[in-house]
């Protein structure tokens, strides 16, 4: 409807005069004045919303006017009309703001020297003075809320919260990564937390889109990168929380000293990803709230009316809705850089992955001059172990040292070689760890042997290697004599098949010994053809003293040891080599004092300190043993055996070169070591577990029991003490039924505060392990200081710890028997090390004797059969290209770690004392193979008893304690798991075995407690399978 006549009675100020006569002067007024002018911010024009200012008169009403009505319309007939036009072309100087395609200038678009500013002078002369809020309705503000303001705020919170949270996620990104880094040791590993970096970065970019592309665009993107970042940054809180609780934390509630430093970095990271998600959730609902004010845009701008609103909103119009617009330059700038490294960081990672999965092809070794044994051209370093990489020094007791060059052992996937310092200390190689070696067409014909029957002898089949039908020979040379062993073809990798010697006990220390592949045939029953470098080495009338070597002494002992092996008519063989030998070689053991020398100065050097007139076991803050935690439980509760759990450390000899934060990777220090003078500055905590029997026997001796023995408990693979006070229900049920007082220490170098180590050594520098070693070197003689200070302190003196308040409140101490004694009890890997460590404490007198539940020895050979070891095996093919290689390793490491083991500890020539063991296994065992367990028996000279469910080569039966028998010293009990023990892989097979539930059920078989309970009370092993044989028909146990 046109507008009303003006009223006549209204007289113009002298300033709407005014503008009025300059508007018109510079902008002649069109032939009809436009009914409407109406801006548009965000939506189509409304009839009657002249510029989103309501407070001027809508003409079309049809009430009377106001007295302004007249020079309204006058003074809005001489404004430029407005001119369509894109919102990304720069507007003309006299030229209107656009309206009709709902967008907004861009940022720098407004003239400020035109005649537009007609327009803010018309508002400011002409609005009428009201309220104003955020989002609400105060008093005066009329029916409707700031909506155009609340808009422009939260389009700036929304950037500013964005921007902070990026910063602050990149913040994130680099202490994540840097810690991965520093843990495994390699870039491929922090790949998933590169590309989260990446899609931070492009989420900033977001924030440099205006009007109606970041309304369209970047808002939803915002929320819903906003979502996926607050998942992915409390993926971060659990993982830290993980690594807290796993790593970090020790089960008295303080931190592992050895990673405080990691643990300040993750509560660090913690507090940023709590702070990243707060500034995203602001973020989201910010842009939520900012999308439905935009959808309400057409009210809001009918509510207009405010002389302050009118400046806010052009002002925001001007600048595009954002406070940072301009400072977009800079800030596109530093996003962009901050992108860019992201995505360099994320594509150097995903190539490292790719490199090292898929694209890894291992490089030719065998040019390497002078690096490679000739006499097994399928793997540099195979034949393994082999006299080719000793040298003559005369400073060892063996005349030779082991002198391996990085180049003949595998490389890693990225190009490094091992670095072979620490076996190259050694004076000759393992006593116990697999012989491998290959030979073309071995694998075709499963190492059958020319006779009918003949073949590989299995570890069921021992005593085969000693006859014509073995077609693998072990012989020391120098007493010609043939060495029981078994043998395994491993063909993991169908294109690096490899073949396993193992001897079926430990070697004998500083012995020369040679190995002998004979009458082998291929699939089609044909000799297999000899290796090429033994035929060049024996046949050709070389001069050297190798040759020599293997045509003087090797033959001859080979076959003095296996006359079968000769030929009738030795004139008739060609070159000296006959047919049927197919593959010779020969290597030299470790001395017993290369080997064992830094494990027992470390004992006697502790021994000593501890055992001195000056040191003295001191309680409270300023002695070297304080009490972390005391925690009481309640005896009253069905299932609970345990009166108090008491949380204790103590100061003892150290000899590691570093201690405290981030050196759980330290080595020995050889100076600290031999020089006798350790400072006492190592901490050990360990666990007292008190049964409720000894609390009762504290308030009455008719209804408790006294202590009769200290019971060390010896904790799983990767896990730690707390493996006693959670997991350990059996053991607390016997030691409250029978007086034992419980203590627990960590297997420090194998314990779960390790595995940031032992995840470093398998997937990036296998080298560390030298920390390994010496850490659990370092471990067993905190042990025995633990030990010392229980017999001579602690069961002594009886501390506070060890008092019970009696019915009168008074505190009275927990008897004690005149005669305790100390014994082990190891699980898993703590048989497996407590094996070591039991032949190691035998000259100290203070460990009684041992039981071991499901050892084995040697490590290589344990993880090679283990179901367990399928995750280390994925790990270690992330750094090495087939699992030969890894087996190759594996063999090389075990001669560092037979310092640790009892395959080491044991081996003949050893002479020391050792406490009696009670070795319990389970046929049928997924995780650590009974094959390995009845080796470390035979190493320790152990028997069986008359109802073993089967017979064992080299462990004769004997009868158990009794009537008229005082039993073995050392014995060896099977249980058998008929199911699981069927569904196993053949003695020959090279498949893992599917997990199953004989690790656990040996540990719960009451036959197999009992016994344990008789031998730790009465000192004597009796045969817990007398009446059934110890056959069970599967393991069913929880």
């Amino acid at each position: 409807a046109p507008p009303p006549p003006p009223d006549q009675n209204h007289t113009p100020n002298a300033k709407s005069i005014e503008l009025l006569e300059s508007v018109t002067h510079s902008n002649p007024p069109p032939p009809q004045p436009p009914q409407h002018l109406a801006i548009n911010v965000g939506g189509a024009t409304p009839q009657g919303d002249i510029m989103g200012l309501s407070d001027i008169p809508d003409f079309s009403n049809s009430e009377p006017a106001s007295p302004r009505s007249d020079i309204a319309e006058q003074e809005f007939a001489a404004v430029p009309r407005v001119v369509r036009r894109n919102s990304r072309t720069p507007r003309r100087p006299g030229e209107a703001l656009s309206t009709e395609d709902g967008n907004l200038p861009r940022s720098g678009q407004y003239d400020s020297g035109s005649k537009d500013k007609t327009l803010i002078k018309f508002a400011k002369a002409n609005s009428a003075p009201h309220s104003f809020g955020l989002l609400t309705n105060k008093a005066g503000a009329g029916a409707g809320s700031d909506d155009f303001e609340g808009r422009s705020r939260l389009d700036f919170t929304i950037r500013l919260t964005s921007t902070i949270a990026a910063v602050a996620a990149g913040t994130r990104s680099i202490i994540a990564g840097v810690a991965l880094l520093w843990i495994f040791g390699r870039l491929f590993i922090t790949t998933t937390i590169a590309i989260h970096a990446v899609t931070d970065g492009a989420a900033c970019r977001l924030l440099l889109y205006r009007g109606e592309e970041f309304k369209r665009w970047s808002c939803p993107l915002i929320i819903f990168h906003s979502i996926l970042d607050i998942a992915g940054n409390y993926i971060y809180i659990l993982s830290c929380q993980v690594v807290f609780v796993g790593f970090l934390l020790e089960p008295d509630g303080t931190t592992c000293d050895d990673w405080v430093g990691l643990y300040h970095a993750l509560e660090t990271l913690t507090g940023i990803c709590w702070f990243v998600i707060s500034c995203r959730l602001v973020a989201l609902f910010t842009t939520i709230a900012y999308l439905i004010l935009e959808s309400g845009r057409i009210k809001a701008c009918r509510r207009r009316s405010t002389k302050k609103k009118i400046n806010a909103a052009l002002e925001e119009i001007c600048h595009d809705g954002s406070y940072l617009g301009r400072h977009v330059k800079p800030l596109k700038f530093v996003w962009t850089l901050s992108t860019m490294v992201a995505i360099s960081w994320a594509l150097a990672s995903i190539i490292g992955c790719v490199r090292y999965i898929f694209l890894a092809t291992p490089p030719n070794q065998s040019g390497t001059l002078g690096a490679c044994d000739p006499l097994d051209i399928s793997e540099c370093a195979l034949p393994f172990p082999s006299n080719f990489y000793l040298e003559e020094d005369i400073t060892t007791d063996s005349g030779y040292r082991v002198n391996i060059d990085g180049s003949s052992l595998p490389i890693t996937k990225s190009g490094e070689y091992i670095d072979p310092s620490v076996i190259n200390e050694l004076d000759g190689f393992s006593t116990i760890a697999p012989i491998l070696f290959y030979l073309t067409g071995l694998d075709e014909g499963g190492g059958k042997g020319a006779v009918e029957g003949s073949g590989l002898p299995t570890a069921d089949t021992i005593e085969m290697s000693l006859t014509s039908m073995s077609t693998t020979l072990l012989f020391e040379v120098e007493s010609m004599a043939l060495v029981p062993h078994f043998s395994s073809l491993l063909l993991s990798n169908e294109k690096k098949p490899l073949l396993s010697v193992h001897p079926a006990s430990a070697l004998s220390h500083n012995t020369h010994y040679a190995v002998a592949l004979v009458n082998a045939v291929s699939s089609d029953g044909q000799l297999l053809a000899r290796s090429p470098g033994l035929v060049e080495l024996v046949g050709s009338e070389q001069a050297g003293e190798r040759s020599v070597l293997f045509r003087n002494t090797l033959l001859p002992a080979l076959y003095s040891a296996a006359p079968w092996v000769q030929p009738a008519n030795m004139t008739a063989v060609e070159g000296n080599l006959p047919e049927n030998v197919q593959m010779l070689f020969d290597f030299n053991t470790v001395s017993e004092k290369s080997q064992l020398s830094k494990i027992r100065t470390a004992r006697d050097a502790t021994l000593t300190i501890l055992q001195s007139d000056t040191f003295e076991w001191a309680e409270g803050s300023a002695g070297n043993v304080q009490t972390n935690r005391i925690i009481d439980h309640d005896c009253s509760l069905h299932g609970n055996y345990i009166a108090r759990t008491v949380h204790l450390q103590i100061l003892m000899p150290w000899f590691l070169e570093k201690y405290g934060s981030g050196q759980r990777g330290a080595t020995m220090d050889a100076e600290k070591l031999y020089s006798g003078s350790t400072p006492l500055k190592g901490h050990l905590k360990f666990v007292v577990q008190i049964p409720c029997s000894l609390e009762k026997g504290s308030k009455s001796a008719y209804l408790g029991k006294e202590m009769s023995s200290v019971l060390q408990y010896g904790h799983g693979l990767f896990y730690s003490r707390e493996e006693l006070i959670t997991d350990s229900k059996y053991i607390q049920r016997i030691a409250d039924s029978n007086g034992y007082l419980l203590v627990g220490a960590d297997w420090r170098g194998m314990s779960m505060f390790d595995l940031p180590i032992i995840a470093k050594v398998l997937i990036a520098d296998p080298s560390l392990f030298r920390a390994t070693l010496d850490n659990l070197i370092q471990g067993y003689v905190s042990m025995m200081s633990m030990l010392h200070y229980i017999e001579t302190k602690m069961i002594v003196d009886i501390p506070d710890y060890l008092h019970f308040e009696d019915s009168n409140g008074e505190l009275q101490p927990i008897p004690i028997s005149d005669e305790v004694e100390v014994n082990f009890y190891g699980i898993s890997q703590g048989g497996i090390l407590g094996a070591g460590y039991n032949a190691l404490m035998g000259v100290t007198g203070l460990l009684q004797r041992s039981i071991l539940g499901v050892p084995g020895t040697p490590f290589a050979l344990i993880m090679g059969k283990s179901t367990d070891f399928k995750v280390f095996n994925e790990l270690m093919l992330l750094n090495f290209y087939s699992n030969r290689e890894i087996r190759i390793m594996l063999s090389v490491i075990q001669m560092a770690w037979d310092t640790v083991e009892a395959g080491g500890l044991l081996a003949p020539t050893v002479n020391e004392a050792v406490p009696p063991v009670l070795i319990q296994a389970g046929l049928g065992d997924a995780e650590v193979p009974t094959t390995a367990a009845e080796v470390l028996a035979r190493t320790y000279g152990a028997k069986i008893l008359p109802g073993n469910p089967k017979d064992i080569y080299g462990l004769p039966r004997v009868q158990p304690a009794g009537p008229g028998s005082v039993g073995p010293r050392s014995a060896l009990t099977e249980v058998l798991y008929q199911h699981e023990y069927d569904n196993m892989p053949g003695a020959d097979s090279n498949e893992a075995p599917e997990f199953n539930k004989v690790h656990l059920c040996v540990r719960h078989d009451t036959a197999l407690q009992e016994q344990i309970v008789e031998f730790i009370n009465e000192g004597v092993i009796v045969d817990p399978c007398e009446l059934d044989q110890c056959i069970r028909e599967r393991a069913w146990c929880s």
